[in-house]
């Protein structure tokens, strides 16, 4: 009799293991592909972040090229123009 039990226990937990490595790793949704894809879905939240803050960035200096000096400074600076006649230097650190 114990020994009928025993193989019953024995069949139920080897079925447990192949149910868990099943589940596990090979599933088309195991555990692994979501920890992977938690992974990923929190990269690109901070890239989605990033691009927001460079999206108010970017609006706020269109709102102030509108301004005639702004514009000037802001093309001196940032794309090197000058005025004819004016010599520019470019010094980097």
């Amino acid at each position: 009799m114990e020994h009928t039990i025993f193989n019953k226990n024995k069949l139920w937990i080897i079925t447990l293991v192949v149910f868990v490595v099943l589940i596990t790793f090979l599933d088309s949704s195991s555990i692994l592909d979501k920890i992977q894809l938690n992974s990923e879905i929190s990269k690109l939240k901070a890239q989605k972040s990033y691009y927001l803050d460079r999206i108010a960035e970017d609006s706020a200096i269109m709102n102030n090229l509108k301004d005639d000096d702004f514009l000037e400074r802001y093309g001196r600076e940032n794309c090197f123009m000058r005025k004819k006649g004016e010599i520019i230097y470019i010094i980097q650190e």
